[in-house]
């Protein structure tokens, strides 16, 4: 039976749900697998190739500051936030893996989440950082590698604290269902 050959009929919904359960389900076990294995190369060596990362974020923070414009000022701000979320996320997830490990990979996807918008507001902040410094060359392209920088910046780099927040503090309501309530 496909999702497209039911009629509203209840009977014929309750034989289908388990079937959209089962999926929902596998998609989820793989995607908390994939970030599963991400939480181990976050704690691989005490969390050192993260936080080799994020000193990299650092320097280029101290790049954003010597600029004047409000991309930058924006972006300095929201990608500070997030690499200190990162960090502590990394903290959490060293020091919390061996002891409550259920809840510690619990987070696995939003850590996931949370390092991909980390790392890719850093990258797009040296990319802010290079179009400031052509945009006389291409005025109309390089403004909007700025602006689009600040958009990012903004409306998705600012929400890495309150993932960060799930990864660390969410863990306890993951874990409070038992496989048979999903």
């Amino acid at each position: 039976m496909r999702l497209t050959d039911l009629k509203e009929n209840d009977e014929q919904l309750d034989e289908f749900l388990p079937a959209i359960g089962a999926a929902v389900g596998g998609i989820a076990r793989g995607a908390a697998a994939v970030g599963g294995a991400a939480l181990k190369g976050a704690q691989a060596v005490g969390g050192a190739v993260a936080k080799g990362i994020a000193a990299q974020i650092e320097q280029t923070e101290a790049l954003l500051a010597k600029s004047n414009s409000a991309a930058a000022k924006s972006m300095l701000k929201n990608l500070r936030a997030a690499r200190e979320a990162y960090l502590s996320v990394v903290d959490y997830v060293v020091n919390n893996t061996k002891s409550d490990i259920k809840n510690v990979f619990a987070g696995s996807v939003n850590y996931l989440r949370l390092s991909g918008l980390t790392l890719a507001g850093w990258q797009l902040a040296r990319a802010l950082l290079a179009a400031e410094a052509r945009q006389a060359e291409d005025p109309s392209f390089f403004d909007a590698k700025i602006k689009t920088a600040r958009f990012f910046a903004e409306h998705l780099l600012s929400l890495v604290p309150g993932i960060a927040s799930s990864v660390v503090e969410g863990g306890e309501a993951v874990n409070a269902l038992s496989v048979e309530q999903f």
